[in-house]
């Protein structure tokens, strides 16, 4: 039953997360949607925290009451859904032949056919091996290698650094990526989301080599502050890319790169066995390599068609 659920979570996901972006696209312009996704970005983040807080505080002693409560936050957020937000793309104005199995097909090929979009999916297979490392092989390397500490009279061992490294991540940009938004807000899409991908990527990797707590921790600042950087400005260029006509498909087509790169993370972990930390941390940082390198001829195929 526990599999089932989260099946049905995990398609239920699958249907509403490209028809939101499609509506937010939709619904802002090239100028605001940085800050909107900077927005988007920081309330998820919010919503995390507090899922952790409550998830670790109920889990063992409330389970069932903390699931109930999720499945009334569900029901709460369909009815908020229902009752205010307004479609931006009605069924009738598409065109008949947008409505067969045939044509849904045919979009696909041409999302498949628009070698600038599918440049900057393969970028972003590469930075979603990024941000799944903490759970992938720095939850594994840090659960087997981590040298347990003992802080203000609680044992911190693997399992616990990966979770004060998560709550670091989460609380910091929650606090800051209002500040964060506005101190690189001059700089360009491209130049954001190379930088932020660097900063993010090294840091994972050198973390991959870390087993003491305080540089552990010092790096979880900076890739947090790489991701503050990256996130609104990869999110962005991602929308300017899409054709404008097919938004849905578009956006169908880009969620297919987080099980690609979920399946690569997990690879990371197979063959850490034989290539060990170090490994691990060379193959992280040429998947980064492999992100940036993709986004940058994207955005300069991106810049020609502004040219125009």
């Amino acid at each position: 039953m526990t599999f089932l659920g989260f099946l049905m979570a995990a398609v239920g996901l699958s249907f509403a997360s490209p028809a939101e972006e499609a509506m937010m696209i939709d619904v802002s312009t090239v100028k605001n949607r940085k800050f909107i996704y900077a927005i988007i970005y920081w309330v998820i983040n919010l919503s995390i925290m507090i899922g952790v807080a409550l998830g670790g505080w109920f889990f063992k002693t409330a389970r069932f009451e903390l699931l109930v409560g999720t499945a009334i936050g569900a029901f709460i957020s369909w009815l908020i859904v229902w009752l205010w937000i307004s479609e931006t793309l009605t069924f009738e104005r598409l065109p008949e032949q947008g409505k067969s199995v045939w044509a849904v097909v045919k979009s696909y090929r041409a999302v498949f056919l628009d070698q600038r979009y599918l440049k900057f999916m393969v970028a972003s297979v590469g930075a979603t091996v990024i941000f799944s490392s903490p759970d992938y092989y720095l939850a594994a390397h840090l659960a087997q290698t981590f040298h347990q500490i003992t802080f203000w009279g609680i044992p911190i061992f693997g399992q616990r650094m990966l979770s004060i490294i998560t709550v670091t991540n989460t609380l910091m940009i929650v606090l800051m990526m209002g500040l964060m938004t506005r101190l690189f807000t001059k700089w360009s899409e491209l130049k954001s989301s190379l930088v932020g991908t660097a900063i993010q990527g090294c840091s994972f990797a050198i973390m991959f080599l870390l087993t003491d707590f305080w540089p552990l921790l010092i790096f979880a600042v900076l890739l947090t502050i790489g991701e503050m950087i990256v996130t609104p400005a990869s999110q962005s260029l991602r929308a300017e890319m899409m054709n404008p006509e097919k938004i849905g498909v578009y956006s169908g087509f880009s969620s297919a790169t987080r099980p690609i790169g979920y399946i690569i993370s997990s690879g990371i972990v197979s063959v850490s066995v034989i290539v060990g930390n170090v490994g691990a941390a060379i193959l992280l940082m040429t998947m980064t390599a492999v992100s940036m390198l993709f986004t940058w001829s994207a955005v300069i195929m991106l810049n020609n068609k502004r040219i125009r």
